[in-house]
């Protein structure tokens, strides 16, 4: 059975950007605008300001974001936000070109349920249903989630749906999450995971724990995990698991 890849980088930033401009390359050159889903947090940020000042044509460009805190995108906190000041405006993103969730919203399943209707609207099908992107970034989290799929969360059990209202880490932290059918529908998935810190999680994730939300993707092909040796250290001792790429 065909399983998603380990890419243990030297350099994991430059990996990342190699991975981002293939997908954007073959988008571009099948015809398709390049649809990707972004992930917010520390980790992906530093992949943002090396894409702020790549030639790329961001008309044909839209973007997407796989979770958002629900916070208005001026708050600290927003993911968007984050986004938006690192990336977006630096390259002056087209702003028809952006869709951004309403993590501001009172009611949160309605604004979770217009995303998925805003993703319908501008994306291919898959077979399943979902919504297609040509890439999607990812984080792996120190409890095992990705997205805003918590362990636990009743938004792990959703198959019919793209976009869901989900409870955070404390319970009282409401997020807005892709599910997993987006994430087996993309074309590419990028899970970014560096950091000494995450070696335990990670060698538990790829060994396919299943209390682990993300532990579903070492299963899909159309995942990459993409790790410094830092995170990988513990998987490149462990039995069972992936074969390792180095770079």
């Amino acid at each position: 059975m065909p399983q998603s890849r380990l890419i243990v980088a030297s350099d994991p930033i430059t990996s990342a950007l190699d991975l981002w401009l293939e997908a954007y390359r073959d988008a571009l050159a099948s015809g398709r605008r390049f649809a990707v889903g972004l992930a917010g947090g520390r980790t992906p940020e530093a992949l943002y300001r090396r894409l702020a000042v790549e030639p790329l044509d961001w008309g044909r460009i839209e973007v997407f974001l796989g979770d958002e805190r629900a916070v208005p995108p001026d708050d600290p906190q927003s993911n968007w936000g984050m986004i938006e000041r690192v990336l977006l405006d630096p390259v002056s993103a087209p702003v028809e070109n952006l869709y951004r969730p309403r993590g501001e919203a009172d009611d949160l399943a309605a604004a979770a349920a217009e995303y998925a209707r805003i993703m319908e609207g501008m994306l291919p099908m898959a077979a399943s249903g979902a919504p297609v992107l040509d890439l999607l970034l990812l984080g792996l989290g120190s409890d095992g989630h990705t997205a805003s799929l918590f362990p636990g969360s009743r938004a792990l059990s959703v198959s019919d749906r793209w976009y869901v209202s989900a409870a955070g880490p404390s319970q009282v932290e409401p997020r807005l999450t892709i599910t997993y059918p987006v994430i087996e529908a993309a074309r590419a998935v990028c899970v970014l995971v560096f950091g000494e810190s995450k070696a335990g999680i990670l060698s538990q994730v790829l060994q396919g724990e299943p209390s682990l939300p993300a532990a579903p993707l070492r299963d899909w092909p159309n995942v990459i995990w993409l790790t410094d040796e830092e995170a990988a250290r513990e998987v490149a001792t462990a039995p069972g698991l992936l074969d390792i790429e180095r770079r």
